[in-house]
């Protein structure tokens, strides 16, 4: 069925419209505020860039290019920050949906063992580019110079000294050996002193503090903290060595643990992580890449795993770039959802239609859906890309443009009439389609008297003749106040016992809550009927049964002005 008909009956005519606008006919007389977030939205698509299946928060385009660097999902980005008409949404979410991996390597000792795993910060093919070179320090220990693009980054005298052990008795020989689990000494010779030999399991003294305690309780021992060393350090985290003599001092190292920091801290390209049994310094190496990162796929597991993300998530409109309407149609059951009682989520999807879709089969998709929750777009249109080229755009990227609006727009505001930012309008409909495409549940788009580009009508699927449902703009709303009271009185009130003046709190609150819907946020409308006088809500009751209290009331949701009916009662003059 669709969306409904407005009548338009005057000077004995009747007509039928769907598309907003203003209409005149001539006739010869006869006679003589809130509580929860309101406008967060987030898109979901494929990237070369970022981390997949997490949100990721963009205020401008720069950022959005920085971080996501092409791909459909930063076009989505770039047209929902950019969407024209003058309505800037104040930041936009982004999920990269394909499942990207991270380029490794792995950094070894000079027993060639593995002792660090690389891996690029970035995930996506474009992280195989990035190459490392170690090489000795310019003063101590190692250097790190790492590349990518063309720009390199230099980590210079990474190393790190952490405790001095002197072995002071008359035992010929003193040899100290670690190992991942712990430090010995081992003393040989004419001992006459009584010394003995050290043995220190790191599950028993595991800090460094504790490891020089230990030492320095052992007669014939001297052992200090490296100044600036902190002794909560973990003493597993020394060097692995063999056969160092003590009878003189030595300083014990955790030079392997300071190339992981130091790559942690301050490059821009990789992430370390020691291989915890094998602390051990690093050989130099030249140009090694890093390799084995993917782009991954994008199908419907993947944009699965993205939705279970967003059911954590704090937003009220989504979209995707994908026109595979198997892959809307997840979409389409997680609104639902989120709308549901258990879903407590509300939030509604803008999608778009398969390029190059017939407008007949962009309708029988849009009748597929029928949901309140979900806006289907159909509309093409031409802009210039990242490199100031201009192509042509499919509707999902209109639904981006109409998502980022939803973003800036009041709670209230319809879409309709909005206008938006285009080089040119692909699909071009007659008056006739265009009334098709709205009452079939479809979004489209015009160009206005004026020249510019505009929404006609801000449409739902919903197959049923109820404006409420009908208007993306009253489905908003009734989705707002719904979440907004819901909160309200959850925060509020569970968990309280349930005494009579708990109760009448719940009523006076909720009260205030509904007219402030009224009086600060215009969600709710006087309604001018018999029986409400001229109230924006009425009939609140609350029950109690038990551990449960139950609110309902009616309210008149404000809609939106799509139409203005003009009569035009004109006369002859007659003179005598």
């Amino acid at each position: 069925m669709g969306v409904g008909n407005a009548t338009f009956r005057s000077a004995g005519q009747i007509s039928q419209h769907v598309i907003p606008g203003g209409y005149s006919r001539i006739s010869a007389p006869a006679g003589n505020v809130g509580g929860v977030n309101a406008n967060r939205i987030v898109i979901v698509g494929q990237a070369t860039g970022g981390k997949p299946n997490e949100v990721m928060w963009f205020t401008t385009i720069n950022d959005a290019i920085n971080t996501l660097r092409s791909g459909d999902l930063l076009d989505g980005v770039r047209f929902a920050l950019n969407a024209g008409g003058g309505l800037v949404p104040q930041m936009v979410g982004a999920i990269r949906v394909n499942s990207a991996t991270q380029a490794v390597s792995t950094l070894q000792d000079a027993l060639s063992a593995d002792v660090i795993n690389l891996k690029s910060k970035d995930y996506g093919l474009h992280t195989n580019s990035i190459k490392y070179t170690i090489s000795n320090a310019t003063t101590t220990g190692k250097k790190i110079v790492v590349t990518k693009d063309g720009v390199s980054e230099t980590i210079d005298n990474i190393f790190k000294e952490s405790i001095v052990i002197t072995y002071t008795g008359d035992a010929t020989t003193a040899v100290l050996a670690t190992t991942a689990t712990g430090l010995t000494i081992t003393l040989a010779g004419d001992q006459t002193d009584g010394t003995l030999n050290a043995s220190a399991l790191y599950s028993t003294y595991d800090t460094i503090e504790k490891l020089v305690g230990y030492l320095n309780s052992l007669a014939g021992y001297t052992v200090t903290l490296v100044d600036g060393v902190d002794g909560e350090d973990l003493s597993s985290e020394l060097d692995i060595v063999s056969a160092i003599s003590v009878l003189t001092a030595y300083t014990a190292n955790s030079d392997g643990k300071a190339m992981v920091d130091a790559i942690n801290n301050f490059s821009n390209y990789l992430e370390a992580t020691a291989i915890v049994a094998n602390y051990k310094p690093v050989v130099n190496v030249a140009d090694v890449y890093l390799t084995g990162a993917v782009e991954g796929s994008a199908g419907s597991t993947e944009h699965t795993s993205a939705l279970t993300t967003l059911e954590q998530e704090d937003v009220q409109a989504i979209a995707t770039t994908s026109g595979v309407y198997a892959i809307q149609a997840l979409y389409k059951t997680h609104v639902t959802a989120m709308n549901a009682v258990t879903g407590k989520k509300e939030r509604q999807v803008y999608l778009g239609a398969t390029s190059g879709d017939t407008l007949a089969t962009a309708i029988a998709e849009a009748k597929v859906k029928n949901e309140l929750a979900v806006c289907q777009m159909y509309c093409e249109f031409k802009d210039y890309d990242l490199n100031g080229v201009e192509k042509t755009y499919a509707s999902p990227f209109f639904a981006c443009k109409m998502l980022g609006q939803f973003g800036a727009l009041d709670i209230i505001q319809p879409h309709t009439f909005k206008e938006f930012s285009a080089n040119s309008l692909v699909t071009k409909l007659t008056t006739s389609e265009k009334e098709e495409a709205i009452r079939g549940g479809l979004w489209v788009a015009e160009i206005s008297p004026q020249g510019t580009f505009r929404t006609v009508r801000s449409v739902t699927t919903y197959q049923k003749e109820n404006l409420i449902y009908n208007e993306s703009s009253m489905v908003r709303t009734a989705l707002y106040a719904s979440r907004d009271l819901r909160n309200y009185l959850e925060v509020s009130f569970v968990g309280q016992a349930g005494d009579t003046s708990v109760l009448a709190s719940i009523e006076t609150l909720t009260r205030t809550r509904l007219n402030s819907f009224r009086n600060d946020l215009d969600l709710f409308v006087d309604n001018p009927n018999e029986g409400w006088n001229n109230e924006a809500w009425k009939n609140l009751v609350i029950s109690v049964n038990g551990d449960q209290v139950s609110v309902t009331y009616d309210a008149t949701v404000t809609a939106p002005i799509n139409f203005v009916f003009i009569t035009n009662q004109f006369g002859i003059l007659v003179t005598l």
